[in-house]
């Protein structure tokens, strides 16, 4: 009796063993695929952010010099005025022009 007492304890029984072996496994795969989906999602949120950023940048460069065109390039979007703020720098540090909100609007 004593024998199959302690082969019982230190044993678990084979529903047991089944039941932690599926969810080891059913574990394994969520951390798999949350991985696979996070790091996707990063990569795809990174990309969208450069290309928009890109093309900000490529329609501010295109409209220095022109005033009309500038505020336009610098806005969010054609109804948005001056949504955030941007100074445009030439590429020697100076700034050709001063940004949305500065009262100096044309520097010599």
């Amino acid at each position: 009796m004593r024998r199959s007492l302690s082969r019982v304890l230190s044993r678990p029984p084979l529903r047991v063993r089944i039941t932690a072996a599926a969810s080891a496994s059913i574990a394994v795969i969520l951390v798999a695929l949350s991985l696979l989906v996070y790091v996707r999602l990063h990569a795809e949120l990174l990309r969208a952010i450069d290309s928009g950023l890109q093309a900000r940048a490529s329609a501010i460069a295109g409209s220095v010099g022109q005033l009309g065109r500038a505020s336009h390039a610098v806005s969010d979007g054609p109804d948005v005025r001056y949504a955030a703020p941007v100074q445009i720098v030439t590429p020697d540090g100076q700034s050709s022009w001063p940004g949305p909100r500065s009262p100096d609007w044309r520097r010599p």
